[in-house]
């Protein structure tokens, strides 16, 4: 992957990071409205954004496909986080917290969009060899939209077995054929009781 998408994601979990480190610093120090948890809520969120910092470098340095935890991370943490910045901004005197916790939360949106991005396109390996689900992360396979190119050019012409998009080697009828000979030959004859 090229330095600067890296770059820009590394910038992103930084900023992160650090409006954790101002909203426990706040709560350390008595501002906003806080319950027993507050600050040990605010200390897991630190550690958790830097341990996402290592895990993205990680990830992005070994994988051609988007990281599957930090999709599923950050869209949860999206959903789950909506009811408690709705109450922050409820609650009086909480202004500076609940305006650190919304910019923390637009981050994570934005942090789950710059995690969803498709990096084989800057990996050293050629397009051909990756599979196209290969290349999706989890949205993406969920969804089946790697699918989607297909899905056009057969709407605008009849498809040909070329046209199809290539398979991952582990799904090819030969490889399939011979693992499943070998299980049918190991196998022991079932018994009706």
């Amino acid at each position: 992957m090229p330095n600067g998408i890296l770059l820009y994601d590394q910038v992103a979990l930084g900023i992160f990071a650090a409006l954790h480190l101002a909203l426990l610093t706040l709560w350390s120090k008595g501002y906003g409205v806080r319950v027993r948890t507050t600050l040990a809520a605010g200390i897991i969120a630190l550690v958790t954004s830097i341990i996402i910092l290592i895990q993205s470098d990680f990830e992005h340095r070994r994988s051609v496909r988007p990281a599957a935890t930090l999709q599923v991370f950050f869209f949860f943490t999206i959903v789950l986080d909506l009811p408690r910045i709705r109450t922050q901004w409820i609650l009086d005197g909480n202004n500076i917290i609940s305006s650190l916790l919304t910019v923390a939360f637009v981050m994570r949106i934005i942090l789950l969009f710059v995690e969803s991005l498709q990096k084989w396109k800057h990996s050293s390996l050629s397009p051909e060899s990756i599979a196209p689900e290969d290349r999706q992360g989890v949205f993406g396979r969920t969804f089946f939209t790697w699918l989607n190119p297909m899905f056009l050019e057969g709407y605008n012409k009849d498809l040909t077995m070329d046209d199809m998009p290539q398979i991952d080697d582990g799904l090819k009828g030969e490889v399939l054929y011979v693992r499943l000979l070998k299980h049918w030959k190991s196998g022991k004859p079932h018994v009706p009781d």
